[in-house]
């Protein structure tokens, strides 16, 4: 009677482990990060948090911004372009159409503001980035503003390289 008891009890649990381990894989992965899963064409909306003059987050993915450079957040410029940054997507829905490859291991993306406008061409207009025309194809080097190319490239010597090389 006692063999039989055992062998019920262990059935069943074969039966329950099963049961679960199908319910574990009919749900796996949809609360996992997004981190790095981004395809090219793919495009993501949400609430972004800058982290320099040229990169966000959104919905867990690094984003760099297409085609621009900003100085390093080390140096003062670089502070100022991501507060910049920071006031442009503050309480705003960011819109994140995705590109081919990536920079230093983020994705590039071109952003947009709710109202449309390319967040790329907002920095590069208000001079705190500047047309990385190897990626950009000189898409933004009109919106750049006369003093910009100067004062960035200045910035840039005071770090110690370039920063249309970063």
């Amino acid at each position: 009677m006692i063999r039989l008891l055992f062998f019920v009890v262990k059935g069943l649990w074969w039966i329950v482990s099963g049961v679960l381990r199908i319910i574990v894989r009919a749900f796996a992965g949809r609360g996992r990060s997004r981190r790095g899963r981004a395809a090219p064409g793919r495009v993501v909306v949400g609430r972004a948090r800058v982290i320099d003059g040229d990169t966000l987050d959104i919905s867990g993915v690094r984003i760099r911004l297409a085609g621009i450079d900003a100085p390093e957040i080390s140096h003062r410029q670089g502070r100022r372009a991501k507060r910049v940054l920071a006031r442009l997507c503050r309480r705003k829905t960011i819109t994140a159409r995705f590109l081919p490859g990536k920079t230093y291991g983020r994705r590039v993306a071109t952003c947009y503001l709710p109202d449309g406008r390319d967040l790329s061409a907002v920095m590069v207009r208000r001079g705190m980035a500047l047309d990385w025309e190897s990626y950009s194809g000189g898409t933004y080097r009109s919106f750049e503003p006369w003093f910009a190319r100067v004062f960035l490239w200045r910035v840039a010597l005071k770090q110690g390289r370039r920063t249309r090389g970063k």
